[in-house]
């Protein structure tokens, strides 16, 4: 006799589907694009909160607006399409209740 019910076939699915969620929303790096002549300061002003598939754009004074993962994560800068030097550990400014603000990088 079998021992799978559908309730331990739902179960599966349900924790298969919660982990798709967690690793899409955990593993994703904010990615900002520079200017090509870029370097100094860079601030990305979260607007939102959530997942952002798309690469944010900084314009010429390093700043970037877009939406941010709510937990701190990796930060990646790209200049003419090459990943570039981050000089620090970016940082990350939020608000009382861990809602993410901005990110301060500094690029080399």
């Amino acid at each position: 006799m079998n021992p799978v019910t559908p309730m331990h076939k739902l179960a599966v699915a349900f924790l298969a589907l919660f982990a798709s969620f967690s690793a899409a929303g955990c593993g994703s790096a904010v990615r900002v694009i520079v200017p090509a002549y870029f370097h100094g300061r860079l601030v990305v002003h979260c607007t939102s909160t959530g997942s952002n598939e798309a690469p944010l754009h900084a314009d010429t004074n390093g700043v970037a607006d877009g939406p941010c993962p709510s937990v701190q994560t990796s930060v990646l800068v790209f200049r003419n399409s090459t990943p570039t030097a981050i000089l620090r550990q970016p940082g990350w400014t939020s608000t009382r209740d861990g809602i993410p603000t901005s990110i301060h990088i500094q690029v080399d």
